[in-house]
């Protein structure tokens, strides 16, 4: 008879006892008759296998890998071996040591539990229980891939939401500065209605007046004073009027240099309109006024050519700045000026700039006559050339220094040279009154530019520096705004420029 190997420790030595059950004498595992049965019936298969000595050497690898610590190869290994030979108790029982081994103990346990005291039918009840064992492996690994997912789905909701809000909040802020450029718009144009408005009311004030009276007085107050001081008359009816004999105005030289131009302080009161900030070069010098061109100075123009005076709103001619002219008329001027001093006219009939040859040209450094600043010539002047420190103002981070304007000036006008002056001698830049410039008025672009006249047409001609009417905020060098070139105002007036040759 063969001999029967106990499915536990692998002996040999198993007796009957009275009750009709087998023991292992080495072990003491019991096994029934029919138990017994199936492992004689099974013998000559199991032999058949081991032949090979792959059972073996797996089952070997299996004790190994426990033996390692390396529960996880042991467990793949065992459970190979029971896929290969179910028959083999070994198998199975190495593999419910690797389940306890590697942590999941109550697996391991139930399973060793049915290998060695399964009463009957052992084979089937254990293959069962490992498919039942491997299919709540599959759901626990089901179950931490769907909760592994289901936190990474969080994760994406919830950086999305950030993102959302991020977004919002972007936009809000896009929004509050577009209402704040809006109002602060708003606000300027206002101020140029209210000017507009203030003199209308004046001048009704004016007209209310008896002609009859006004005109004896002045007729009065001329004849006498003509009698007792006939000198004072000269400058409106110059004896001589050539070239030779007129006095030119005070001029500052600005050497030429690049500089970038716009909002460069990026200060918060800024307008849209003065970005983006880009490099302006001019390769040329040129002389500006030194003051703003005042009553005096053009008085002796209208009187020359005929030309009706502008009001002076009550307050005063003589060395205060000239004011209700428009672009044509401070252009008109400009001619009249280099004519005076034997100079090619810089303008023609439409606007147009002239060269030397009476050619329309739009290359600055051709123009010889006198002529309005170039919005870039104004503005690099203003910041004080080359000697420039970067001030808020024209001379000063302080307003008041520099400038007449709303909080100082009255709400008129003032003589010229008032103020402290800029880094390049030059006076009330910023403040008395705007100044027309060449330039139509455009937005600004990033691109690098040289020697700029600005372009061909637009609604209305550039006006800088502020006046005696605006906030501080107009006053800044970065500062611009525009005016139909046909319309003046009681705060708009203009100062002189020319290329050196």
């Amino acid at each position: 008879m063969r001999e029967l190997k106990c499915n536990n420790c692998g002996g040999t030595s198993i007796l009957m006892k009275d009750n009709g059950r087998f023991v292992c004498e080495h072990c003491g595992v019991t096994y029934t008759k029919d138990q017994i049965d199936r492992m004689g019936s099974q013998i000559d298969v199991k032999v058949a296998v081991e032949t090979g000595r792959p059972l073996e050497k797996q089952i070997q690898n299996g004790e190994t890998w426990l033996k390692l610590g390396e529960n996880k190869k042991a467990r793949e290994v065992f459970e190979k071996t029971v896929d290969e030979y179910p028959m083999d108790y070994r198998g199975w029982y190495g593999l419910a040591k690797s389940y306890i081994y590697e942590g999941q103990a109550p697996e391991g346990n139930i399973l060793r539990n049915f290998v060695l005291t399964a009463p009957e039918d052992v084979l089937t009840i254990i293959v069962e229980t490992y498919s039942e064992i491997k299919r709540r492996e599959e759901i626990r690994i089901a179950e931490a891939r769907r909760i592994k997912e289901e936190e990474e789905r969080k994760k994406r909701e919830e950086e999305e939401r950030r993102k959302r809000e991020e977004e919002a909040r972007k936009r809000e802020e896009e929004r509050r500065i577009m209402e704040r450029q809006k109002a602060l718009q708003e606000a300027r144009e206002r101020e140029y209605r209210e000017a507009i408005e203030a003199n209308k009311r004046r001048k009704k004030r004016k007209a209310a007046r008896s002609f009859l009276l006004i005109s004896t007085i002045i007729i009065a107050i001329l004849a006498y004073t003509h009698s007792q001081r006939p000198e004072l008359f000269d400058w409106l009816l110059p004896a001589d009027r050539s070239a030779a004999s007129f006095k030119s105005l005070e001029m500052v030289r600005v050497r030429k240099g690049s500089f970038v131009m716009g909002n460069t302080r990026n200060d918060s009161e800024g307008y849209s309109d003065e970005k983006p900030v880009h490099t302006v070069t001019l390769t040329y010098d040129y002389w500006i006024g030194k003051y703003e061109v005042t009553f005096k100075e053009y008085d002796a123009y209208c009187a020359a050519t005929g030309k009706r005076k502008p009001d002076d709103e009550e307050w005063g001619r003589g060395t205060r700045p000239v004011i209700n002219v428009s672009w044509w008329d401070a252009i008109g001027y400009c001619n009249w000026l280099s004519e005076r001093e034997g100079l090619k006219k810089a303008y023609d009939s439409q606007g147009n700039l002239l060269d030397k040859n009476g050619k329309r040209t739009t290359d600055i450094t051709k123009v010889e006559g006198y002529r309005l600043p170039t919005e870039a010539e104004w503005e690099y002047a203003a910041r004080g050339g080359q000697n420039s420190s970067k001030y808020k103002y024209s001379g000063s981070n302080t307003v008041g220094d520099v400038a007449w304007h709303d909080s100082n000036s009255g709400n008129k006008t003032h003589p010229v040279g008032g103020k402290k002056p800029n880094e390049l001698g030059i006076y009330d830049i910023s403040g008395n009154v705007w100044e027309w410039c060449h330039d139509w008025f455009e937005y600004y672009s990033s691109a690098a530019q040289t020697n700029p006249t600005g372009s061909s047409n637009g609604a209305g001609r550039v006006n800088r520096g502020g006046s005696w009417y605006s906030y501080a905020q107009s006053c800044r060098v970065a500062s611009r705004y525009y005016l139909t070139p046909v319309n003046g105002a009681s705060n708009i007036g203009f100062r002189v420029s020319r290329t050196v040759f």
